[in-house]
């Protein structure tokens, strides 16, 4: 028993313990979209963060997780830069509800691929009507010559992966946004 557990701490000393994926590397630069018209449009700064679920705590002794506060942190940051969260003085007319619902992911090797797909679900709370409920799916693969630590490549992955399904949330709005 104690050889184990020399073992495992002998491993997280080596290796370091699992951490969530940090928001920061899930938030898309801002979109090359015209922010003119975001300020004209109906969702200028008037969408709010409802419910964000799926993500799973991450266990130090496992593997990096995608965590459901961090994700709602990605969106809010998303949303704030390309004008269409709420703000003070602002009401907000939209709600937008953020569902993980899988993460596809391999065992950790020299080649990783990533796939998220998150549902989002934009209501008017005005009169309480779905504007959208759409499933985004978004892939990243990451090799040795991006990170040569395999669990930070599982993290760049995710992180990159969770990028770009933002992204194509962004999009939607931004079509959305004059209709």
């Amino acid at each position: 028993m104690l050889k184990l557990f020399l073992i495992v701490l002998l491993s997280i000393a080596l290796f370091g313990c699992a951490q969530a994926v940090p928001s920061k590397i899930m938030v898309p630069s801002q979109s090359d979209m015209n922010n003119t018209s975001v300020m004209n449009g109906k969702f200028y700064k008037s969408i709010s963060i409802g419910e964000v679920d799926g993500g799973e705590k991450t266990n130090p002794l496992h593997r990096s997780e995608i965590e459901n506060d961090e994700l709602e942190q990605a969106i809010k940051v998303s949303l704030e830069i390309n004008n269409y969260l709420s703000s003070e003085g602002y009401p907000t007319k939209y709600k937008l509800d953020v569902f993980l619902l899988e993460v596809d992911r391999p065992r950790q090797g020299f080649t990783i691929t990533i796939t998220t797909f998150i549902r989002y679900k934009l209501t008017d709370t005005t009169n309480n009507v779905l504007l959208f409920d759409t499933i985004c799916s978004a892939s990243d693969t990451k090799t040795f010559g991006d990170a040569s630590i395999a669990s930070t490549r599982f993290i760049i992955a995710q992180g990159d992966s969770i990028k770009k399904n933002i992204s194509q949330l962004l999009s939607l709005l931004y079509k959305m946004n004059n209709n």
